[in-house]
């Protein structure tokens, strides 16, 4: 992955004081500085394969029920 490539070249040139002599990825303007990289990941990372959760499924399916209890009593009656 590049963002992982670019977040340990900035590692090995910032933190560990390394002299990296070949590295265009750290001059790429579209990486942008390491924050903004780091959050892209952690946006990406958040994202859910289906854009609904439990709760919501429980609100759609109680929403679908409840006008059906006034039926189910009169058909069990």
């Amino acid at each position: 992955m590049v963002v992982g490539q670019h977040g340990r070249l900035v590692h090995r040139r910032w933190i560990s004081k390394e002299t990296i002599s070949d590295a265009p990825l750290l001059q790429s303007a579209e990486l942008g500085p390491v924050i903004d990289t780091v959050s892209m990941c952690d946006v990406v990372a958040a994202l859910r394969p289906v854009p609904i959760g439990k709760y919501g499924v429980t609100v759609v399916a109680l929403s679908a029920l409840i006008p059906m209890v006034p039926v189910i009593g009169i058909q069990v009656h």
